[in-house]
């Protein structure tokens, strides 16, 4: 615990354009990340919703009301 706080304490105290820098860069690769993952991934939320909403429509006009 203590070498992790002398860690953040170290990285904090240098140069504040290079900590900004590194975040700026750090923040940019995490961005790209989550739209790959999304991207990725939105084929199977669009195919997961349409089963719910034909399900549903399915279901409501088998109902009487």
């Amino acid at each position: 615990m203590e070498a992790e706080f002398q860690r953040k304490v170290a990285e904090s105290s240098g140069d504040s354009g290079a900590n900004v820098k590194r975040l700026e860069q750090e923040t940019a690769e995490k961005i790209a990340q989550l739209k790959q993952q999304a991207a990725s991934i939105s084929p199977e939320v669009i195919q997961m919703l349409l089963r719910h909403v034909t399900t549903y429509s399915h279901f409501s006009t088998q109902r009487s009301y």
